[in-house]
């Protein structure tokens, strides 16, 4: 065969580099985040509706910043990378759950 490509099976990128299933990670956790802060900090004021969507209008920003991060976290690495990453991150600190290196 000629032509045999290497991303065949691969997730197409959908959303500055991210995959269906990234995206809507990111998606559930930034508005389980922001919809609620934001929610709580404008019934402070008065206000809970309009705080639902300016966070929303959060969610949305912090949807946009993850996919920021982590698009550079990917380039140039090999596929998977990002996952084994953002999971040993909390074993850096010393946080139990997180990968560690073994000796």
């Amino acid at each position: 065969m000629a032509f045999l490509p290497d991303r065949l099976n691969r997730a197409p990128a959908v959303f500055l580099g991210l995959t269906d299933g990234e995206l809507r990670l990111a998606g559930v956790a930034n508005l389980a985040l922001w919809v609620p802060a934001g929610a709580a900090a404008a019934a402070l004021a008065g206000h809970a509706v309009l705080g639902i969507g300016a966070g929303a209008l959060a969610a949305c920003g912090g949807i946009w910043l993850t996919a920021r991060v982590l698009r550079t976290l990917k380039r140039g690495r090999p596929e998977g990378y990002h996952a084994d990453a953002v999971e040993a991150f909390p074993g850096f600190f010393g946080v139990p759950g997180g990968l560690t290196e073994s000796t």
